[in-house]
Formats: C-alpha cells, structure tokens, sequence
C-alpha cells in the first residue's frame, strides 16, 4: 500500500507546485533544475513538466540511485493522473527523465545525461554492440577451419549535438554542427570561413559562442 501514501503526497505536492508555477521564462542558467520525474515527450522537457516521481507507481525503492534506469527498462510504466486515475504508458517512445535536477535523454536504447545545456546541448552516449569474429582452427596445413558467430561485446563513446528548440540529434561533428549554426547567419559565417581542420577544433567553442547569442530560455518554476 506503499503507493497509495505516495501517491496522495505527491498529488498535495504537485497541486502546490501548479499553483507556483509562472507562465514566464527565465534564461537557463547553471542554477537552473529540472524537475525530478520521466517526459513523455519533449514539449514536457521545454515546459519542465514530467510526470513526477512521486505520481509513480513503482515496486522499486523511489531513492534508489538507479530508479530511473530500473523503470524505463520495462514496457511500460504506471503512474497515477492529477485526478487520481492509473494511467499505464509505453516507455518505448518516452524522450527521457530528470534525476537531481539534471536531463537525460534517451537515445538508441540508452539514457544519456546532458552534459552542457543549451540551445545546443552537448550529449555523451555509450553504445554496447556485439562484434562478430571468425576463429580459425588448425589441421595439418595450417590454418582452415572457421567457426562464424563468436561475439564479443565493444562498448564505444559517441558524442551529440542537440537542438533544444526543435528537439533535433545531430552527431557531433562539423555538419553536424553546420546544421544547427544555420539559425544564426553570423555564427554561421564565421564558423564557415574556417579551414577544416579548424572546424574540427573549434567545434566546441563554436557551441559556446552560439548559446551565448542565442540563450535558452525555459518555464520559470516557483518553489
């Protein structure tokens, strides 16, 4: 019956936190926090509405570190509505979570934090894949025999640009970067002028220097 209790604090608290809530937007700082909880989608990033995790109907222990990680793994997930009704929802298509106050973004099969918010936030991802290898046996004549499908896990890091006015993924490379300097012809120009082996060195700062032109701007959540 654990959940009930939960379930009647976090609708108090969510009913509080609704009657806090400004329809201004505040520019995103470092301070800013996101509030802890899963979006459905990414409208409900921008407005910093998730579903809370207290609405959460949940058999795992909700300050468990891995929460989050250990919900989305499943199907789907239940969670109570505003006038108290079970509601059940597929976590296939769900964009991410917010723990501690920072996002992770799902991408592939993965949540991944957001490293640097912005209008263009950078993403660091891990991907595990398996590699197949043929391993040769050997006779009288060396090697000749193969046995296909040995794999082997590989994890790999890969890195994202993404577009936090639109909700695009681009991968973070120059055209990718390219892409999402288009909304700002002077950037845009600049970064163009460069050789290519300085676009590959500037990339980040050219991230930087587009979010400080073009800040991002979020709900301002009143506590």
């Amino acid at each position: 019956m654990r959940w009930i209790l939960v379930f009647i604090l976090g609708t108090f608290s969510s009913m509080v936190c609704a009657q806090g809530t400004a329809d201004s937007l505040v520019k995103y700082t470092n301070e800013y926090r996101f509030i802890d909880g899963v979006f459905p989608d990414f409208q409900s990033v921008k407005h910093n509405n998730p579903i809370p995790k207290s609405r959460i109907i949940s058999e795992n222990e909700y300050d468990d570190n891995n929460f989050f990680e250990n919900l989305l793994s499943q199907k789907q997930i239940r969670y109570f509505d505003m006038l108290g009704n079970s509601l059940e929802l597929s976590t296939k298509n769900i964009w991410g979570y917010a723990q501690n106050g920072f996002i992770y973004i799902k991408i592939d099969d993965g949540y991944n934090r957001i490293t640097l918010v912005g209008s263009i936030c950078h993403v660091v991802a891990y991907h595990t894949y398996e590699n197949y290898n043929n391993y040769p046996s050997y006779n009288n004549y060396g090697y000749n025999t193969y046995y296909p499908n040995q794999t082997t896990p590989t994890t790999e890091m890969r890195q994202y640009l993404f577009d936090f006015q639109i909700g695009r993924i681009v991968p973070y490379d120059t055209d990718g970067l390219e892409i999402l300097l288009m909304s700002d012809p002077t950037i845009y120009d600049e970064y163009m002028q460069l050789s290519s082996k300085k676009k590959e060195q500037m990339r980040f700062v050219y991230v930087r220097k587009f979010n400080d032109r073009n800040p991002l701007y979020l709900i301002n959540i009143k506590k």
